[in-house]
């Protein structure tokens, strides 16, 4: 007999004092313990666990700042250099008692001022006005038009510049970078248009990089939320009231920190490392504002409970439309807290999803359209719209099945019938934008004490190695009953080590040569077996250890657990195909003359 059962039994046997043959007799005429207890009990209860659900592991939880290839501080490049960092290519110049020159591929401007070549709006020499000149690629002729000799002109050049004379005139601007600053390989965009230096030594400073937009972003796992406990997020209750916040959830008035609140549409709350990195945002902006554009700060963070209040731009990925947010508070969690509205609203489906947010004056100063890239899908994941205000209607209508109160007693009552869910009658969010109530408080469904209760880490992060994640997903398997071990390990392999084993076999076969100085890279093998642009020497881009990572793990599950002899050949086929790839590094290669 499971534990509150038995506890029910001992209570009822004391109650109603029957004797060992009344017991005995009850019995014989229950088929389980359940049966025996609602007898005695004079109540009808219902089994805890009637049925068991499997279901899979949803991806863990994330909370980084948002880094490039190389963790760039500046949209800056550095061209054929084989470094990114500026900071080194000026050291390793001014060990030499030489000045750094680098040849890079920018936008042209012409100053109307001294009349010299720059690469911004305001010349980089005297500080005039400049203007874009572009290039026609018939001709060879200087043009303002987007087209001349019937073809489009070019925006960008290749200028050599003085990386020496930029880099000291930045730190005499804004301050010596605390950091190593780092720039770009190469800009993307049409028309290659550099960030200003100064905002990658400011960015370095204080320890935060740069997107391809021109912003600073950070990542985080969806999770919905729509009540909230005001001490539990940092939240006191004269600030909740400057925010909109006069009544609790069952609308008496606010009057202390235990007080539940329903929250708005548009407010989050951030990890506490979130809230980290944004402070240090916003110290940027603020010495962006003071030091480059000669305006008051705005932010003035002192600490993290200064962001309460302050908006920011939630943005998902493939998509070109943010959201405004609003901070109300912190999490332990490493996620991304907000209304089911607000995950909607970024076309998520508030099952786990990532994406992305930015402080507002960050995307308003430092985003631009000339940062992205010309490819194909180069505007996705950027700013380009953004939405003001949450309509629930427009909303992923998903969203609209989310029910808005406690569940009644004929619900559960249908759940021992197995109806179907469209036979049974909840309120939902649907229901309320019928009525014409979008805005509404949601009610609960099951209320809880907190939101910080459970693990703030999946324990799939702690672990480090793939084989050891893999033993404690099956050591997990194993005592969870709903999970069929060998067919739920089957179902991995299949879904997960196969398809990622054969994945990198296709592209090493497809893969470019990569020059190991200027990172060149190349179709083919040139014939002369060098880098044709400096002499260097050439490496593959894909390596034999990133093909078979999983295989020796995948093969040693598929045999301890006895899976499918299909399954074992195919592997087995696999890792003869990896084999036939490589050379035997036992055996020399032997060469014509060998048989001379």
């Amino acid at each position: 007999i499971k534990r509150p059962y038995s506890i029910i039994l001992k209570k009822s046997l004391l109650k109603e004092h029957l004797s060992k043959d009344e017991l005995e007799r009850e019995k014989e005429r229950c088929k389980d313990a359940l049966c025996l207890i609602n007898k005695l009990a004079g109540i009808e209860i219902k089994d805890t666990l009637g049925s068991f659900i499997g279901a899979r592991m949803g991806r863990p939880e994330k909370a980084k700042e948002r880094r490039m290839e190389a963790s760039p501080n500046v949209l800056f490049p550095t061209g054929d250099a084989k470094i990114r960092s500026l900071t080194k290519l000026y050291n390793n110049a001014k060990i030499g008692k030489k000045r750094a020159i680098i040849e890079i591929e920018v936008a042209t401007f012409r100053c109307t001022k001294c009349g010299k070549l720059t690469f911004y709006n305001r010349c980089h020499l005297c500080n005039g006005k400049a203007k874009q000149i572009r290039k026609c690629v018939v001709c060879g002729r200087e043009t303002t038009l987007e087209k001349h000799c019937g073809k489009e002109t070019k925006a960008f050049s290749k200028l050599k510049v003085d990386l020496t004379y930029l880099y000291e005139k930045a730190k005499k601007k804004v301050g010596n970078a605390i950091n190593e600053v780092k720039g770009v390989k190469g800009m993307t965009s049409k028309e290659k248009i550099p960030e200003r230096l100064e905002k990658g030594f400011l960015r370095a400073k204080h320890n935060i990089y740069v997107f391809r937009d021109g912003t600073s972003r950070f990542d985080a796992s969806d999770v919905p939320l729509t009540h909230v406990i005001l001490k539990e997020i940092g939240l006191s209750v004269k600030r909740a009231k400057e925010l909109g916040y006069t009544k609790d959830w069952q609308g008496n008035p606010l009057e202390n920190e235990e007080q539940m609140i329903a929250i708005y549409p548009q407010d989050i709350l951030l990890s506490q490392r979130a809230a980290n990195y944004l402070i240090r945002v916003a110290k940027f902006i603020d010495d962006l504002l003071i030091n480059l554009y000669g305006m008051e700060p705005y932010y003035n963070i002192k600490k993290k409970e200064d962001l309460i209040g302050h908006l920011v731009i939630a943005l998902a990925p493939h998509i070109s439309t943010g959201v405004v947010g609003r901070i109300i508070g912190f999490t332990d969690a490493n996620v991304f807290y907000a209304h089911p509205y607000m995950h909607a609203a970024k076309r998520r489906n508030c099952d786990g999803d990532e994406d992305s947010i930015m402080l507002l004056l960050d995307a308003f100063i430092n985003f631009s359209k000339h940062y992205l890239s010309e490819s194909r899908g180069g505007t996705m994941d950027s700013c380009l719209v953004l939405t003001l205000t949450i309509n629930p209607k427009e909303v992923d209508d998903e969203v609209h099945s989310i029910e808005v109160e406690r569940y009644s007693l004929s619900f559960y009552q249908s759940t021992l019938e197995y109806k179907n869910p469209g036979e049974v009658k909840i309120k939902t969010v649907k229901d309320k934008i019928e009525e014409n109530n979008l805005y509404f408080p949601f009610l609960l469904t099951h209320p809880s004490s907190s939101i910080h209760e459970g693990n703030n880490t999946t324990r799939y992060k702690e672990l480090n190695s793939i084989p050891e994640k893999v033993e404690a997903e099956i050591e997990l398997m194993r005592k969870i009953r709903a999970v069929e071990l060998k067919d739920s390990i089957e179902r991995l392999i299949l879904s997960h080590f196969i398809p990622d084993i054969y994945g990198n076999l296709r592209r090493f076969s497809r893969q470019k040569f990569r020059c190991v100085n200027c990172q060149a890279k190349y179709r083919r093998v040139p014939l002369k077996g060098v880098c044709l642009r400096c002499g260097g020497n050439l490496t593959l881009t894909i390596h034999k250890g990133g093909i078979e990572k999983y295989l020796n793990t995948t093969i040693e599950l598929a045999k301890r657990y006895d899976l499918s002899l299909y399954l074992i050949q195919r592997l087995n086929l696999v890792k003869k195909e990896i084999e036939s790839l490589f050379e035997d590094e036992k055996n020399k290669q032997m060469g014509l003359f060998d048989y001379l």
